[in-house]
């Protein structure tokens, strides 16, 4: 599998997350309140799959040798692509403030957390479109194959540090979201999102 390749699977599965995500929040805005829990689920996932078993592929290995190897040449392209990082997580640690009183709300604070997680899902797919779009093509163009194989190697090695275990429990929240959207659905959104039903979060990642 090329780097491309690996890494694209696991933006598949963000992907879904921030599927579910936007559903969520929708219906949230909607006033069908979702459990406090579902927000939680949301921070978990992105601490543990998005930040801790996907960014440090691409944020420690893969980007300082592809940003080194392109020399300063895009620099600003670089810091504008680090600063999504930081509006998301932003965005994030607010919606976890937020998740702990959500039984006590008021329409104020439910319309933030509705603006905060669709700021939040923008932020995540366009900084991954990007990815996919322009980084991931370099790969190709400046590294040959057996540099490849190495990055990818180190990649696999710091993925088997973490263990499966990590995995099984973001898929794990990520269907429990999936649950809290249906107990809350009713038919009433079918015609809006389409059916829930057999649909895989693993995404052939285990």
């Amino acid at each position: 599998m090329s780097i491309a390749g690996y890494l694209m699977k696991e933006h598949a599965f963000i992907n879904n997350y921030l599927d579910k995500v936007q559903m969520g929040v929708q219906m949230f805005y909607w006033g069908d309140r979702l459990p406090g829990l579902f927000f939680k689920r949301m921070v978990e996932f992105s601490d543990n799959f998005i930040s801790l078993y996907h960014h440090v592929k691409e944020e420690e290995v893969l980007f300082p040798i592809l940003f080194e190897k392109l020399s300063g040449r895009i620099d600003g392209e670089y810091q504008r692509f680090h600063e999504q990082h930081i509006q998301a997580n932003e965005c994030l640690s607010s919606i976890d403030k937020l998740s702990t009183e959500l039984d006590q709300m008021d329409v104020r604070s439910s319309v933030e957390i509705y603006k905060l997680a669709s700021m939040y899902i923008s932020y995540l797919r366009s900084h991954m479109r990007q990815e996919n779009q322009i980084y991931f093509p370099w790969i190709d163009r400046y590294f040959s194959k057996s540099i490849q194989e190495d990055i990818l190697a180190e990649m696999r090695s710091e993925q088997e540090k973490l263990g499966k275990e990590l995995l099984i429990k973001c898929k794990k929240g990520l269907s429990e979201m999936i649950l809290m959207i249906e107990q809350k659905y009713n038919n009433r959104y079918q015609s809006v999102f389409g059916s829930l039903k057999n649909r895989n979060p693993g995404f052939g990642l285990i």
